[in-house]
């Protein structure tokens, strides 16, 4: 996903890729779930900032 909001213009902002980065690295451990989530919480913030 972060590659594809970069080719797209970026329309999240570099302090929430950074911390999507992050958050994707730390739940890295715990699987499938967490991830879902936080692609779902990013996913609302990038379609707002569109």
């Amino acid at each position: 996903m972060l590659g594809l909001i970069r080719a797209r213009g970026g329309f999240l902002l570099v302090n929430q890729q950074m911390n999507y980065a992050r958050e994707m690295t730390e739940c890295g451990k715990n699987g499938y779930k967490c991830k879902h989530n936080i692609r779902r919480k990013y996913k609302k913030l990038y379609d707002k900032n569109r």
